[in-house]
């Protein structure tokens, strides 16, 4: 999670919205409209997400097998 930024989203879908998970630099992952602290955001194979990065650029996905 180095190079994320923060404000950067994982977006799940949960079957009538997206679950939202934000990034913030120094304290990592939230959730729950960043009440929740999420130990990891951890994507399934197979599991279709949104990436979106908060400044103009692009987000690398790298997933080791």
């Amino acid at each position: 999670t180095t190079e994320l930024t923060d404000l950067d989203e994982v977006l799940f879908w949960n079957g009538t919205g997206y679950d939202i998970f934000r990034y913030w630099a120094g304290y990592g992952w939230y959730y729950n409209n960043d009440i929740d602290v999420a130990d990891t955001v951890e994507i399934a194979v197979g599991q279709g997400v949104w990436l979106k990065a908060a400044a103009s650029g692009d987000i690398v996905f790298t997933k080791p097998y």
